[in-house]
């Protein structure tokens, strides 16, 4: 005798976290495009971008991917990323609306 096939559904609790990440993923790429097309224009971010932004295990960290431009250094942006990370994670602060900012990670990945 065979079972009849049945689909399983995720938990109502698990789609809305999900759900929740997501959303949080999309707020942080909204305020780091914003604050990486108000850097000045002697700074290299000024011409990288936010490629995704994405959820990484752990729950209160973000991988971010910045795109950049092929003419500038991938090693010239990780430093100034490193550089610059605490006051972009502080724009990310006054834009999301959490009581804990998450942690970023940034990638920089070549310009397709």
């Amino acid at each position: 005798m065979t079972r009849p096939y049945t689909t399983r559904r995720l938990p109502v609790d698990s789609v809305q976290a999900s759900r929740k990440k997501l959303q949080l993923c999309r707020q942080v790429q909204h305020a780091l495009m914003w604050a990486l097309g108000s850097a000045n224009s002697e700074d290299v971010l000024a011409y990288c971008s936010v490629e995704a932004v994405e959820p990484l295990p752990g729950g209160n960290r973000l991988l971010v991917k910045i795109s950049v431009p092929t003419d500038i250094s991938l090693a010239t942006v990780t430093e100034r990323l490193a550089h610059s990370a605490p006051a972009l994670r502080a724009e990310v602060a006054q834009s999301i609306t959490r009581r804990k900012v998450p942690e970023l990670l940034f990638m920089p990945v070549p310009a397709r």
